[in-house]
C-alpha cells in the first residue's frame, strides 16, 4: 500500500473500500482532513451537461496524473477543511 492510501485510510478509520457515511461525516471540522493533493471535496454532484462531465474528467485526470486520491461528493468545505455533509443522489 502506498503512503497516500495510508494517510487517507488513517483519516477515514479504515480501508477505502470499507468506508461508509459515518466515516465521511466524522471528517467535518477535522483540520487534518483538509483538501490536499490526494483529497478533494465537492458539495454537489457534477452537472449532467457537457460542462459538468468535463469538470469531473478534469478532477479525475488530475488525481490519475499525480499520486491518485479521493474525491468526496457531498461535502462542503471552508478553507479546505470539511464543514458539512450533504446528501447527493448518484446516477449515471
Amino acid at each position: 500500500m502506498v503512503t497516500r492510501l495510508r494517510r487517507l485510510e488513517s483519516l477515514l478509520g479504515g480501508r477505502l473500500d470499507d468506508i461508509d457515511y459515518g466515516s465521511i461525516a466524522e471528517l467535518v471540522g477535522n483540520a487534518e482532513a483538509a483538501e490536499s493533493e490526494d483529497l478533494d471535496y465537492k458539495r454537489a454532484h457534477y452537472s449532467a451537461d457537457d460542462r459538468g462531465r468535463e469538470e469531473l474528467a478534469k478532477d479525475v485526470a488530475a488525481f490519475a496524473n499525480h499520486t491518485g486520491g479521493l474525491l468526496v461528493l457531498g461535502m462542503a468545505e471552508d478553507k479546505g477543511v470539511p464543514s458539512k455533509v450533504f446528501d447527493v443522489d448518484l446516477d449515471d
